[in-house]
């Protein structure tokens, strides 16, 4: 029996289930499958096979309930029992290394495209998890007109998910005003977008002809 995945050693993005594949064959026939993950997750679960079957390959999910930091171990251990009792054995050596992603834009306030925009408006962008304070500055997030950059002051809410952009003046009037986030933005175990990657495109608004009372 082997598991065929993942693949010995692969990098993992522990934030989300990993997806283990087993498959096992028997020429009396397969009547349990069980896997078992012990390190950076701990779980055990076991499958009834029947009618034993001479080929099956099982999916199980391993969660991890707390993000381990980076370069943690996972090791994967998988059992195949066939209808004359007897046990075969298949696992990964050495186990995974979890990986944790770097922080994803999951929303932007205003949204992208938005026309009539109230120049006092304080801009949103919430992450998919919580951000380390010292990547956002006013180069990793920022906001920008035709005319450059708008000074602004950096807040953070709901647990450091948000970040806010508030600007220093009211936005210039009948102006495109584009919203970016860089890849110095980490998590709190210091995982950022890699260098050469556009994490998020430019959101833009445009403020309205007349200031919005």
């Amino acid at each position: 029996m082997t598991i065929t995945s993942p693949a010995p050693g692969a990098a993992v993005d522990p934030r989300a289930p990993l997806d283990v594949t087993v498959q096992a064959t028997d020429n009396v026939g397969v009547t349990e499958i069980t896997l078992s993950a012990t390190g950076a997750a701990a779980t055990s679960e076991t499958r009834p096979v029947s009618p034993a079957a001479a080929s099956r390959s099982e999916t199980f999910s391993v969660t991890f309930a707390t993000p381990p930091p980076t370069g943690g171990a996972l090791t994967l251990d998988a059992r195949a029992r066939d209808a004359a009792g007897n046990q075969g054995h298949g696992g990964v050596g050495g186990g995974e290394r979890p990986r944790r992603g770097a922080p994803t834009v999951a929303e932007v306030s205003p949204a992208n495209g938005a026309i009539g925009v109230d120049p006092a408006v304080v801009v949103s962008v919430r992450f998919s998890e919580p951000v380390a304070r010292a990547s956002v500055t006013a180069t990793s997030v920022s906001l920008t007109t035709p005319a450059g950059a708008v000074p602004a002051t950096i807040g953070f809410s709901d647990g450091d998910r948000v970040v806010t952009l508030a600007p220093a003046s009211p936005l210039p009037l009948k102006t495109t005003v584009t919203a970016a986030v860089g890849t110095a933005v980490s998590d709190l175990a210091a995982t950022r977008w890699p260098r050469a990657s556009a994490p998020v495109s430019p959101r833009r608004c445009r403020t309205p002809r007349r200031r919005a009372w």
